[in-house]
């Protein structure tokens, strides 16, 4: 028995545990609609830490990260319902029905299209500093870029939607933080690739027209 990787598997199922928790904590401090916003993204910041082998204290780092970008968070997330969630639910409630096979596509890939966006955004925000309206523009178009990386990325919260689904005790205790965990760890790979592939760019133009 490989004793070294036993051990990193359960330290990993731990950082889950208690993501989990910290998440659950400061969506219900937050009264639910305020706190999951600012919960999620300080999971990911957590969550990049833990990849990068950072040490820190999990719970003190999540909610002093949770306060410092409550409002910024709450901004991002409630203007995206407000001006696409909303009207998209007002479609399914009422006109979904109705809808032709052509017109029920479209709607099941913009919905799907905005997942993903949001799923993008979340790890965005932990690596690159852009103003507060950018971050939803720049994920979508994150979207066209990489869209395999996306597709796996929504795969990962699909896999780990319906494992929830087909057994809700996982929930409360597992199934946010090993979402949150896969997540950070898909971005931070596609985002310092793509940083490489700038470098290796410019390094280039940069030769080029010495």
């Amino acid at each position: 028995m490989n004793w070294n990787k036993l051990y990193n598997g359960t330290e990993k199922i731990y950082d889950c545990l208690r993501l989990n928790s910290a998440v659950i904590l400061g969506t219900l401090l937050g009264f639910g609609i305020f706190g999951l916003a600012p919960s999620l993204q300080a999971a990911h910041h957590v969550a990049k830490a833990i990849h990068r082998q950072q040490g820190m204290n999990l719970y003190s780092n999540f909610f002093s990260y949770y306060r410092k970008h409550f409002i910024s968070s709450n901004r991002i997330f409630l203007a995206i319902v407000v001006l696409y969630g909303l009207p998209m639910l007002a479609v399914q409630q009422l006109f979904l029905p109705h809808l032709g096979t052509a017109a029920l596509l479209v709607f099941l890939l913009s919905q799907g299209a905005m997942v993903a966006t949001v799923n993008t955004l979340f790890a965005m925000y932990e690596f690159y500093e852009l103003p507060i309206r950018s971050y939803f523009p720049s994920a979508l178009k994150f979207l066209t870029y990489n869209p395999f990386g996306c597709l796996l990325a929504l795969l990962w919260l699909g896999i780990c939607s319906t494992v929830s689904y087909m057994l809700p005790g996982l929930l409360p205790f597992l199934s946010i933080g090993v979402w949150v965990y896969g997540n950070m760890g898909l971005y931070l790979k596609y985002f310092e690739d793509n940083e490489e592939k700038l470098k290796g760019a410019q390094l280039k133009n940069d030769t080029e027209m010495a």
